[in-house]
């Protein structure tokens, strides 16, 4: 902003992005819910290919219940970039509820 007198005078913009590009920028993290009972050799082959195929620099987090959560955070090279077809993809393979991120503050 530029001022005259205490007053805004011109607004000057650095850049523009859409609020669906707002809301992946904003992503600091996928969380994905894995029950160990169902998680065979497909599923963890169909993560892994969907991680593949959209590297990037947001980590990937995996909630496994057991007795008590464990949180495991997937290895750097398995980080991705945020959009809503792999947010899409990877609620078909671990389903809805199971699919999760979070912003950063």
């Amino acid at each position: 902003m530029e001022f005259e007198d205490d007053k805004p005078m011109k607004y000057i913009v650095n850049s523009v992005q859409t609020l669906k590009e707002y809301r992946f920028n904003s992503i600091s993290a996928i969380h994905l819910k894995i029950n160990p009972t169902s998680a065979d050799d497909t599923l963890l082959e169909n993560l892994k290919s969907v991680i593949q195929e959209n590297k990037g620099e947001c980590p990937v987090y995996f909630h496994v219940q057991e007795e008590k959560e464990m949180l495991i955070r997937a290895h750097p090279q398995f980080n991705i970039i945020p959009s809503d077809i792999l947010l899409n993809k990877f609620r078909s393979i671990v389903g809805k509820e199971a699919v999760s991120y979070s912003v950063k503050s």
